[in-house]
């Protein structure tokens, strides 16, 4: 769920904007009210189950929000629905 909050949140930034944040801690306080927590345990991507054990909410060059470690997030599509 935060990775779709922390999407909508930059889709809002773009359109009051025009740009896009440089990083999610940029969209508090306006459009987030603080940046989420990362998530650890373990985790179902894409029916797939993983071991999360360490990662980070990004903005990637696609301007998409990421969660995972050095380029390799996942954006909200590969979550299960």
């Amino acid at each position: 769920a935060d990775l779709r909050t922390i999407d909508s949140a930059i889709m809002m930034h773009f359109a009051a904007t025009g740009g896009y944040p440089a990083t999610i801690a940029a969209l508090v306080p306006n459009y987030l009210a603080k940046v989420p927590e990362p998530p650890t345990g373990t985790a179902i991507i894409k029916a797939t189950t993983v071991s999360v054990t360490s990662g980070v909410y990004e903005i990637n060059a696609s301007n998409r929000a990421t969660y995972g470690t050095a380029g390799a997030g996942k954006t909200v599509e590969n979550l299960v629905p």
